[in-house]
């Protein structure tokens, strides 16, 4: 595979991971989990507020989302979806996308 952006190479990553996921998650009871911004620094194609439902951690999200991001969050909903709570009080888990100016994700149990 030709690899002509970092997007590129972010999908491609994306696909290996979510395999992974899977195959470590597979006799995992799971929940639903959802992205929501909660914080934007800078120019980005979401808005703050926008949330992502993933039926399943390996899933792609409900509608179209920078691949970067996924990446970013990936790991996170994993752990969200398998009951695995954030700290000791059970948060939420938070995630940073990879830009610079990005934005900051609440992953939290989605419907």
């Amino acid at each position: 595979m030709p690899l002509r952006s970092v997007g590129t190479v972010m999908n491609a990553l994306n696909r290996r991971t979510a395999a992974e996921i899977e195959e470590l998650l597979r006799d995992t009871p799971l929940r639903p989990v959802r992205a929501v911004m909660v914080e934007q620094r800078g120019a980005c194609d979401h808005a703050l507020g926008d949330a992502f439902t993933f039926a399943r951690p390996w899933d792609e999200p409900d509608r179209p989302m920078c691949p970067g991001l996924v990446g970013a969050l990936r790991p996170f909903l994993a752990a969200a979806a398998a009951g695995i709570p954030a700290d000791r009080n059970g948060g939420d888990y938070y995630a940073s996308c990879p830009s610079g100016k990005g934005t900051v994700w609440r992953i939290e149990e989605g419907a």
